[in-house]
């Protein structure tokens, strides 16, 4: 098949597009309604009421941020 001869038949459509640069406005899609955050900041609840599970968490954060500034310094 000769590819050169059908690039020069074939017309290029108004529809094509780079899809990189498509931007999907998923909000009219859906019916958005703006909610809440279940968290606002202002609580003021001890680490030792928090959650186990985020207690745990947090720990080892905080275990693997002091191993790497002892390693820096």
């Amino acid at each position: 098949m000769n590819y050169g001869k059908l690039e020069k038949t074939e017309k290029k459509s108004n529809l094509d597009f780079n899809i990189s640069e498509v931007v999907i406005p998923f909000s009219k899609f859906f019916n958005n309604q703006k909610r809440q955050d279940i968290y606002v900041g202002n609580e003021n609840l001890p680490f030792n009421k928090k959650h186990p599970i985020f207690k745990a968490l947090m720990r080892i954060e905080f275990e693997d941020a002091m191993r790497k500034f002892h390693n820096i310094t």
